[in-house]
């Protein structure tokens, strides 16, 4: 007992010897700030202050007193001296004092050796690596690795390079340092440590081992650096590819694994995928997928993730036992290496031609359980991957025998229930846009499984019908996308159908009817379309509301919403509605604007030409010889054109450019042969019709067309439209030309902006009055000031027209005969009226007003006192845009007291949608005998009241009120006299 006490004592008085560590590091600093010079004495400081500062965390006392003692200032010197030691070394080399140098340049190294596992040491710590950062660190770091060569190697002189890199490869940790360590040259010194470690210059010495180490440190230095991206090309172009694949068959699984991360950062920049191909970087990668370090696995899995995303590398993959490499991995227990492994097989699945192969090599039931998986990231990957897989037939089978519906659904209702948690102001485990990316992807796959003859049923008994109307009312589009598309498919079952509406599934495709996006319009129009083919379902269509919406989607722009539309209203009985590619104003005052340019061929001279739709009394008269571009292909040539158009759009033209009027013009009976000429000497022939179509139609028609194709190569047309713009300051055209910079580069987002003619359409309104040219010039018009705009006086008009009571409007035929097809019938006929100068029209002022404010802009006030007199003009004079226009406004102006005026008005026009619209709000508002009455009386045409009967029928009218009244009432003579229209 009294032995053990005494042990106990000796050893506390040992330990009251020691000195604290403030004591140690005072006396380290000492003797390694000592003035004599003694560098033994300053290796020993700097060793004792690496010593104290060993492992992976440092005694936070360690790190105040370094701080206190101001130790790194002192190693900062004692760095910088030491390093020119070795320079000098490696520069001048005497053999007279080649003893003494070499001593020298040994004791160099040590010191440096020992200062860089300092820097190694203190960098490791996040806190610790901004103050060695700021005390500037980083440079003679690169120093000391650049300096120690191999033509002076031992195991010491290794050491402390292995030292310096590794103080690099901490130091790179930081995002602040990746680039700054890059910019001064820090690259060098770590692919060429990675190069000699792999050579076998040194078997002869015992230093494989700090080889190893040194090639590791230099590959996790290269594996932080890359994350940064302007790195990625930097690395590349030193020359890091060759020996970081070389490293990827290292004996060390640490060298692997850092190596194997460098590849996978550098794979992500798109130029570096197909070099690393070409340096044979792929088949190395994908035989470290079978490696027994899981840290390993996840490296390769990133790795060929990022190099599928290349279309070029998908098939070597699958050559290279990479889907077996793959599917090794899917069984991994970490869910970053599952996440990866089945992005890498999404990403192959997105060429066509290779899902047979995975489907062939076993892949599809092990992602089936990854999507029971509780973690986000692998559900998203999973997601996308079913999503491109499920397109393939073999596919879908498998899914579906598989039971592999039920975890798509399960995907679908988890993402809804984080979402709602989400809303309720609970922190999400990931952002609103990756849950939406899962939501779209799973609906795409069951949208996928549902097409086609089959599935419809199955998909249904997964209970994926809620969590899809559900989704329907997402916020994001692309998801309204899927799951509308998924609805879509999945209605061409009746019983799926009936399901549907009753888990209130029509409301929200209703509402996606007026969507912004045209893909969601369309396959939500085409599930009310399917769905309205159940008799028994088509009454919840219309007492849901949904003659309105499918009627405002047959005007939509594009021509496959509008086909379902008009689909979905065919099968509701509202017939005679057919698709019209000009339903939208703008695209026809557009497309009818564009019949008065200028073709290649040009116009014939004479005046039977001119009298039979052409009527151009100006040329552009263009000739280059002495100033000739790469963009002209001809030495010269001519463009006719309407002077009134020119001046309307482009006033400037007419400054700038050298106008003359043809000999005769101002007399009354001129030549009409004769051309007024613009002269121009810039631009080509093409970049001037380009112009004028603009100026015509206020888009250009060609480019319209192709609006998801435009790339690089239009910049050309872009610029010298854009210098076209600038001499004639046509504003609008400027505008249009960014506004088609913006769809270039919009597109690659899959995201084109609204139509550029919605916000500035254009007009001819400027004709009539100075007051009506600011009007129509502002961005926020929509409309016209009739008061504002005198039509009986004009600019350049070439005819009068004359209406019933006695007002006279002086128009130009270019325009009229464009935008009326009666007009242009008239003046191109021969016949007398073709050759009058005032043109009786049978309207009164007023009316014939707003049919000359809609030709010349698009648009009209339509009022009350004249919306009736408007439908008759615009049918008997074939003006479609118009009469579209009249409809829907006497659509809104439909009550009690006019539906049926309104109706009867439908009996001599052919107008299906307003007589949908008033045939809907009749039986919408009065009971069935009001309507029986109202439609009985002797004005209302007889196909007209078998019309209204039919509809009350076939929507549902009828038996609703034989419900509410079979009580009270004799059912036999309910339905004769309900149902039965006076003969």
């Amino acid at each position: 007992m009294n032995g053990t006490t005494s042990s106990v004592k000796e050893e506390n008085n040992e330990r009251k010897k020691r000195p604290s560590i403030s004591e140690q590091i005072k006396s380290f600093v000492k003797l390694m700030a000592n003035d004599d010079g003694d560098v033994q004495r300053q290796i020993t400081g700097v060793k004792g202050i690496s010593q104290l500062s060993r492992g992976q965390y440092i005694n936070q006392e360690v790190k105040e007193n370094v701080l206190e003692n101001e130790v790194f200032p002192i190693l900062f010197k004692l760095l910088n001296e030491n390093i020119e030691i070795i320079l000098a070394y490696n520069e001048n080399i005497s053999s007279n004092t080649e003893e003494q140098n070499k001593t020298r340049f040994e004791l160099a190294c040590q010191l440096c050796s020992k200062a860089c596992r300092v820097i190694f040491n203190f960098s490791v710590e996040e806190d610790m690596r901004n103050i060695v950062t700021k005390h500037g660190f980083i440079k003679p770091s690169i120093q000391v690795a650049t300096y120690i060569t191999f033509r002076t190697v031992n195991e010491k002189t290794i050491l402390c390079k292995t030292n310096a890199i590794g103080a690099i490869a901490n130091l790179a940790t930081s995002p602040k340092n990746k680039i700054n360590i890059v910019s001064q040259n820090g690259l060098v010194p770590l692919i060429e440590a990675i190069e000699s470690a792999g050579t076998n210059v040194f078997q002869e010495i015992d230093v494989q081992r700090s080889l190893d180490s040194m090639c590791q440190h230099s590959c996790r230095a290269l594996f932080a650096l890359s994350a940064n991206d302007e790195n990625k090309i930097l690395i590349e172009k030193k020359g890091a590819l060759r020996p970081l694949i070389n490293s990827l068959r290292a004996r060390s699984w640490h060298v692997q694994w850092h190596a194997a991360g460098a590849i996978a950062n550098l794979a992500i920049e798109k130029s570096n995928k197909l070099k690393i191909i070409h340096h044979g970087g792929l088949e190395p990668l994908i035989e470290l997928a079978f490696s027994d370090s899981d840290r390993v696995q996840r490296q390769v899995a990133r790795g060929l993730f990022a190099l599928a995303a290349h279309p070029e590398i998908r098939p070597g993959i699958c050559d290279l036992n990479g889907l077996q490499a793959l599917n090794h991995l899917l069984g991994s227990h970490h869910e970053e290496v599952q996440r990866n492994a089945v992005g890498a097989i999404g990403n192959i699945a997105m060429t066509d031609s290779l899902k047979e192969r995975i489907y062939q090599e076993g892949l599809i039931i092990p992602m089936l359980d990854l999507a029971n998986s509780t973690n986000e990231f692998v559900q998203r990957q999973t997601a996308r991957t079913l999503f491109c897989l499920s397109a393939h037939e073999n596919v879908k089978h498998v899914i579906v025998r598989e039971g592999g519906l039920l975890p798509l659904v399960h995907i679908a209702q988890s993402s809804l229930m984080r979402l709602s948690k989400k809303a309720g102001g609970n922190k999400p485990s990931k952002s609103i846009n990756d849950i939406f990316e899962i939501q779209r992807d799973v609906a795409g796959a069951i949208a996928n499984i549902a097409i086609g003859r089959g599935n419809k049923e199955k998909v249904a008994d997964s209970g994926a019908l809620i969590p899809l109307i559900q989704l329907t009312s997402s916020e994001n589009s692309n998801v309204q996308r899927q799951a509308a598309r998924a609805l879509f498919a999945l209605t061409g079952s009746e019983r799926n159908q009936r399901e549907i509406v009753k888990h209130n599934g029509l409301v929200p495709l209703l509402t996606l009817l007026s969507s912004s996006k045209v893909e969601v319009r369309k396959h939500a129009a085409g599930a009310v379309a399917n769905i309205a083919t159940n008799k028994d379902i088509k009454p919840d269509i219309i007492q849901c509301g949904a003659l309105e919406p499918l009627l405002d989607a047959t005007k939509s722009s594009d021509r496959h919403v509008q086909k379902q539309a008009v689909r979905g209203l065919r099968n509701l009985g509202v017939k005679d509605i057919n698709v019209d590619i000009n339903s939208c104003e703008y695209r026809r005052f557009a497309s009818e604007m564009s019949l008065c340019v200028d073709v290649e061929d040009g116009f014939d001279d004479d005046e039977e030409s001119r009298n039979n739709g052409n009527f151009c009394d100006l040329k552009i008269v263009y000739d280059n010889t002495n100033n000739k571009s790469d963009d002209d292909n001809e030495d010269s040539f001519e463009i006719k054109a309407h002077e009134i158009i020119l001046r309307l759009r482009a006033p400037k033209m007419f400054q700038v450019l050298k106008y003359s009027r043809a000999c005769g013009r101002d007399e009354e009976s001129y030549d009409k042969s004769q051309y007024n000429t613009l002269a121009t000497s810039c631009g080509s022939r093409r970049i001037w019709l380009y112009l004028l179509e603009f100026l015509y139609c206020g888009v250009i028609e060609s480019f319209e067309h192709d609006l998801k194709h435009i790339n690089e190569a239009y910049l050309p047309v872009f610029d010298s439209l854009e210098k076209l713009g600038l001499s004639f300051k046509i504003k609008t055209l400027m505008q249009y030309i960014k506004y088609l910079k913006n769809v270039m580069q919009e597109r690659k987002r899959s995201y084109l902006p609204q139509p550029f003619a919605l916000s500035i359409p254009c007009t001819f309104l400027n004709a009539f009055s100075p007051r009506a040219v600011d009007k129509c010039n502002s961005s926020n018009n929509t409309g016209s000031n009739i008061s504002a705009t005198r039509f009986d006086d004009s600019l350049c008009s070439d005819v009068k027209f004359r209406t019933e009571d006695g007002r006279i409007f002086c128009l130009h035929k270019v325009i009229v005969c464009a935008r009326c097809p009666y007009f242009r019938a008239l003046f191109t006929s021969g016949m007398r009226e073709s050759r009058q100068n005032t043109v009786d029209v049978p309207w009164e002022g007023i009316v014939f007003e707003r049919v000359v404010e809609y030709i010349y802009s698009g648009i009209t006030d339509i009022r009350p006192d004249v919306a009736c007199d408007l439908l008759m003009a615009s049918n008997e004079w074939d003006m479609q845009g118009l009469q579209s226009l009249v409809e829907d406004e006497l659509g809104r102006m439909i009550d009690e007291e006019s539906v049926m005026m309104i109706l009867g008005a439908t009996s001599t026009v052919k107008a299906p949608r307003l007589k949908a619209r008033c045939i809907y709000y009749l039986l919408n508002t009065f009971d069935v005998v009001e309507v029986t009455k109202l439609i009985n009386e002797p004005s209302i045409d007889k196909e007209l009241r078998y019309d209204v009967v039919d509809k009350m029928n076939s929507w549902g009218f009828a038996s609703k009120a034989s419900k509410e009244d079979e009580e009270g009432n004799d059912e036999g003579k309910m339905e004769e006299k309900f149902y039965s229209p006076k003969k």
